[in-house]
């Protein structure tokens, strides 16, 4: 008669850096997903769902926009930066 042995358990497989680091990456694109479909969803009910379709449809020219826009942003940083130092220079 052979005697019954519980089955064998294996101990818990430390978690490497590398699965540390997926799971991390995971975790991450989940909640810009959900927060996407937030803004999605917020921008919707602002200018109607109508709009939306309209400023989706320009989506491919937003890679050509964003050197376009941080310029812009810069632009605007330099002039308030000159305005604030004539507006100081006056004091």
């Amino acid at each position: 008669m052979s005697e019954h042995h519980p089955p064998r358990e294996h101990p818990p497989s430390p978690r490497t850096l590398g699965r540390r680091v997926r799971e991390s990456v995971v975790k991450i694109n989940v909640w810009l997903f959900t927060a996407n479909v937030w803004v999605y969803a917020a921008a919707g009910s602002f200018i109607g769902f109508e709009g939306v379709a309209v400023w989706l449809s320009f989506i491919a020219l937003w890679p050509i926009a964003i050197p376009l826009m941080l310029a812009g942003v810069a632009v605007v940083g330099v002039l308030v930066r000159r305005s604030r130092e004539r507006r100081d220079l006056r004091r």
